[in-house]
């Protein structure tokens, strides 16, 4: 009883919170609120059971907001007409956000201004919310409903329509290898500032690979940037030439100073894809096999 209070407790703060908002939007937003029917409180028994529902729901958002976990939003050009994105030449733009309320009865989320900011992201337009715990994600695309500007903080919250159904799903995994330290596979990239960088890869995927770079080079990374330049070689015959798109990193102390970059391919050939694949499950093969 103990955690369903809890979980009460926070469901009508977020419900609280996501109503005075669309009070405040109704005027300049059209966001129209279903209201309640006297007939659904006509029994003991319907409340209890929607709120359980409600609470089974929203229970994966829920948990992100009371841990303040960063999400990441994806948009994408093609599904957006009009939208423009800021310089980069990638079709898929990367942003991270918090979760700010949320109202199961209205179908509504509400989060934080998008990191980096986005002005040219208006209602109407399509994102992916996409958030990965271990090998789960948890995405869905929803749509902008409004922009409100919050006094408190003279932040914008954005106003998105959640789907009828969402859940934790296991990843889609590709054969991953594991580079051997005695046979190193050197990477040269080009940094977002046009710099030359090289790198030794952790591991690699026909989708990507988790590089290392000697020193802390964090300050000059974001998630989504793009790296116009990344070479490789497994051979003198087969040499990798493409871009690639930062996915993650972080600073690691141990056993010496680097970062670790994880990198997504682009622009990547179709044949060349289908040779990296054919490489590394050639290769996965032998080190299960041995």
């Amino acid at each position: 009883m103990t955690l369903l209070k809890k979980l009460l407790k926070k469901l009508t703060k977020n419900n609280q919170r996501a109503i005075s908002i669309n009070t405040q939007l109704e005027n300049d937003s059209q966001v129209n609120a279903p209201q309640l029917n006297s007939s659904d409180h006509s029994s003991n028994q319907q409340p209890i059971t929607a709120l359980i529902d409600r609470l089974q729901y929203c229970a994966p958002l829920l948990a992100l907001q009371g841990r303040r976990q960063l999400i990441e939003i994806l948009i994408r050009e093609t599904q957006n007409p009009g939208f423009q994105s800021s310089g980069s030449q990638s079709n898929t733009q990367h942003f991270q956000s918090l979760i700010v309320g949320i109202n199961t009865e209205t179908n509504q989320l509400l989060l934080d201004e998008l990191f980096p900011a986005c002005p040219q992201l208006r209602p109407g337009h399509t994102v992916i919310f996409r958030h990965v715990h271990g090998n789960q994600v948890l995405e869905f695309e929803i749509q902008l409903q409004a922009r409100h500007l919050n006094p408190a903080d003279d932040n914008h919250h954005l106003v998105f329509t959640l789907p009828k159904h969402f859940q934790y799903q296991p990843r889609r995994h590709q054969p991953r290898l594991y580079i051997d330290k005695s046979q190193p596979l050197t990477v040269r990239l080009q940094s977002p500032l046009y710099e030359p960088w090289f790198a030794t890869a952790q591991n690699i995927s026909a989708s990507g690979m988790r590089l290392s770079i000697g020193g802390n080079i964090t300050d000059q990374l974001q998630p989504g940037d793009l790296l116009r330049q990344c070479d490789f070689q497994f051979s003198l015959t087969f040499q990798v030439r493409c871009q690639a798109r930062i996915i993650g990193f972080r600073f690691c102390r141990s056993p010496y100073r680097h970062t670790q970059v994880s990198i997504e391919f682009i622009r990547l050939s179709p044949r060349q894809q289908l040779q990296l694949q054919q490489i590394i499950e050639t290769l996965t093969g032998q080190n299960i096999a041995a």
